[in-house]
């Protein structure tokens, strides 16, 4: 790829990132790459990130479980956490919206969001209130990953992986971050000065 294309992907790439997240940039993109550092500390060949055309957006998911997640037109955080983790006073924030006993097919009753992963809750967190409350609910954040790590993974996801995506919240941020082991050897480390390429699906 030329010069002059890796600069237009990287512009694109920034544009379509930018639509989902208008403000509070910083603050999403530091919970973005934390959660990918969480996911390749449990789970190095489980995981992957996806950029999809449509309103799904931004994608991080570990085994079979999605556990974040950045929607078009939805100024907020979709996280995954372990319900019994989570302090009550960031239960109690009236910003945040918690799936409680519903899980993800709208069923009530149920032992998690995920029934494979019981103790699993959703989260919808406010753009506003990113940079406070993420870092609170880290612990819980990475006890729900840990688990999801141990299902097998989701036939689709190193086929929907996008190592461009992982480069460029790298770059953002001026840090380092690794690839899934079932990308290319060359392609598992992404560097903040590393020059984009394509050899993954972006």
């Amino acid at each position: 790829m030329s010069k002059e294309n890796r600069r237009e992907s990287l512009s694109n790439l920034e544009e379509v990132c930018r639509r989902l997240v208008p403000r509070y940039w910083d603050d999403v993109m530091r919970a973005l790459w934390m959660s990918i550092e969480l996911v390749h500390q449990h789970g190095p060949e489980r995981w992957g990130l996806r950029l999809a055309p449509g309103p799904e957006g931004i994608m991080l998911k570990v085994g079979m479980h999605e556990v974040l997640q950045l929607i078009h037109g939805k100024p907020l955080l979709f996280l995954i956490v372990d319900k019994n983790a989570v302090p009550a006073e960031v239960r109690s924030l009236p910003e945040l919206v918690f799936s409680g006993d519903r899980d993800c097919y709208g069923n009530r009753g149920t032992e998690g969001y995920y029934p494979s992963n019981p103790g699993s809750e959703a989260c919808d967190m406010p753009f506003e209130r990113v940079k406070e409350t993420y870092q609170t609910l880290l612990t819980s954040h990475a006890t729900v990953i840990a688990r999801a790590a141990k299902t097998r993974m989701n036939p689709t996801t190193p086929g929907t992986h996008s190592c461009h995506l992982v480069r460029f919240v790298a770059e953002v941020l001026g840090k380092s971050l690794s690839q899934p082991a079932y990308c290319d050897s060359s392609d598992r480390h992404s560097h903040a000065t590393s020059v984009l390429s394509q050899k993954c699906v972006e």
